[in-house]
């Protein structure tokens, strides 16, 4: 990750270069925090909303017609993890937000009551994201001080 860091950081330098040269050229992400930090307006960025979007403000459905609750929980499936399934398409949605995987995401889906995030300064730009924090260390809540999502957006 700090290899990432150093690049990532190396590379909006440069951006920030060029645009101070005449030539608009922005990153998404930085963007994104920007908007949030910056400006009364959320970005909607689902990964960076607090209570969570996954599942709430979205609805992603595959293929075959089963239906995640977000884009990352879809392609954990293509990595072998099924666990995030809501269910098919052809069930109702009230059935779809009622399924264990929505109450597992809701538990962990206020980044302001999670521990690690409850006080920290950037709680309020940031979001709680579940669904990383399952992906990478199996459990929705994750501990927040070797989370990457969380040492990336700290720095």
């Amino acid at each position: 990750m700090n290899e990432f860091i150093g690049f990532y950081m190396k590379a909006l330098s440069y951006l920030m270069k060029l645009n101070a040269q005449g030539t608009y050229i922005s990153e998404s992400y930085a963007s994104l925090l920007l908007t949030n930090i910056l400006t009364p307006f959320a970005s909607g960025y689902v990964d960076l909303r607090s209570p969570l979007g996954a599942g709430l403000g979205t609805l992603v459905y595959n293929y075959d017609g089963d239906v995640y609750p977000s884009d990352e929980a879809r392609m954990l499936l293509e990595m072998g993890e099924d666990g995030l399934m809501l269910g098919s398409v052809s069930q109702p949605l009230k059935e779809l937000l009622q399924s264990p995987v929505i109450d597992m995401l809701l538990s962990a889906g206020v980044a302001e009551a999670l521990p690690g995030c409850s006080d920290c300064a950037l709680v309020p730009f940031c979001g709680a994201d579940p669904i990383e924090h399952f992906a990478r260390q199996g459990d929705p809540i994750g501990h927040r001080s070797f989370s990457s999502f969380c040492e990336r957006d700290r720095k």
